[in-house]
């Protein structure tokens, strides 16, 4: 729940790379972290009415690290 919530502090102080960030590492804490993912950026297109690209540059590397490491370490990136 902190982490959550933290998203949606850091989201709504305006700064993306720190919100990229916290979401990657929500999405690797727990897979329905990302449903945290999908609403910050979905509110962030209809705030701004364009795709939050340094959201999604910020927070792909993370869990792309986590899937590559995850899937041949324990057969699958999600526990």
């Amino acid at each position: 729940i902190a982490m959550i919530l933290l998203a949606f502090l850091v989201w709504d102080a305006g700064i993306p790379e720190l919100t990229g960030l916290i979401i990657g590492f929500l999405v690797v804490l727990r897979p329905d972290g990302v449903l945290v993912g999908v609403t910050i950026v979905a509110l962030e297109i209809y705030r701004r009415h364009k795709l939050p690209w340094r959201i999604l540059i910020w927070g792909s590397p993370v869990v792309v690290a986590w899937v590559v490491f995850a899937s041949p370490y324990f057969g699958s990136p999600i526990p």
